[in-house]
């Protein structure tokens, strides 16, 4: 049998644990039954599925790489219903879109070609940098061909095209800056004559038209759907998302709450912490012009916010935009 010492000094470690996830938290995550009011959102979200609402939300699916979500609705659908949802892991989970905009700087845009799109297509392009300069994108690299890296800059319009996927139609397509239009009758030499791109991949090209599925561009977790329509807009690649019928309202925690991510549904598990039937709503910790959350840094977000238990065991998450240490280089400041 234990000493009393002993369990005296397990008691006081356990009450420390417990002090230190309260100090980190303010309530704990752990709930058991949705209040009544959710029961019939509830039952509309499929087995294994969480539902998110957000609006002006930065998403950073690393430190690179940064969604802007505006009047975003999707269901992120956990591939193992039988365990909870755990945002850290990322091959664990897919985003079904239902509607809204997703909205990519040129900063964004370059580090998902260079670290997924371009190595998926089997790198044909090298020292790629993109810009946005009106509404076009452009895009400077180096296609390897006749033993040489040949430096290349294309100007592109975008669209959507057939099934929700992007095209880019080059308006300006230069060889060592020096057109290419007498060139091509010349050498017969075409855009997809310069880029050697496996059938399989995300990235495809045509005669001088490439052509992208944009569920295939971003890295886990993988966001399934296809825009309906595509633009530039303020300096930003906008995909817009929309369904057959509007989605419901979010359920708000915080009504007045200019920036925010609500989510419902699956259990949600945060280090040793499980919510069943989540229900939360994350909105800033200070003013500011938009929200954000890291798929990666988010536990050290929560470290530095707080959070207040509602009626109905919901849950409403302040946090702290991310600082410059953290947020990489192509994140609003």
């Amino acid at each position: 049998m234990p000493k009393p010492k002993t369990i005296q000094l397990r008691l006081k470690s356990q009450a420390q644990i417990l002090s230190a996830f309260v100090s980190a938290f303010r309530r704990t995550l752990i709930t058991h039954k949705p209040a009544p009011s959710d029961h019939e959102r509830l039952a509309e979200i499929e087995e294994g599925a969480m539902r998110i609402w957000a609006h002006n939300v930065c998403l950073y699916f690393d430190d690179d790489v940064v969604l802007r979500l505006k009047d975003f609705v999707a269901d992120l659908q956990v591939l193992d219903p039988t365990t909870p949802f755990i945002p850290e892991l990322k091959d664990s989970y897919v985003i079904n879109i239902r509607e809204g905009q997703i909205r990519l700087s040129a900063a964004s845009l370059e580090a998902l070609m260079g670290r997924y799109i371009l190595p998926s297509a089997g790198s044909p392009l090298k020292d790629a940098r993109l810009s946005i300069s009106g509404d076009r994108m452009i895009l400077r690299a180096k296609a390897r061909k006749f033993g040489l890296d040949v430096p290349i800059t294309m100007e592109c319009e975008v669209s959507v095209g057939p099934e929700g996927m992007i095209e880019l139609l080059p308006q300006r397509l230069a060889v060592s800056e020096v057109g290419i239009g007498g060139m091509i009758k010349l050498f017969n030499l075409e855009l997809d004559r310069l880029l050697e791109i496996p059938p399989d991949a995300p990235l495809r090209v045509s005669g001088n038209q490439i052509t992208i599925d944009p569920a295939g561009i971003f890295p886990s977790p993988k966001a399934i759907g296809r825009p309906t329509a595509v633009r530039i807009e303020r300096g930003e690649l906008v995909l817009a998302y929309s369904g057959p019928a509007p989605a419901e309202a979010a359920p708000l925690l915080d009504p007045q709450a200019p920036n925010y991510m609500v989510c419902m549904g699956h259990d949600l598990l945060v280090g040793k912490m499980m919510m069943h039937d989540a229900h939360f709503q994350i909105v800033n910790q200070d003013p500011a012009s938009h929200l954000d959350f890291s798929l990666d840094h988010y536990r050290s977000q929560l470290a530095a916010g707080s959070s207040s238990l509602h009626a109905g065991d919901q849950l409403l998450v302040r946090l702290p935009n991310l600082g410059p240490s953290t947020r990489g280089g192509t994140g609003p400041i």
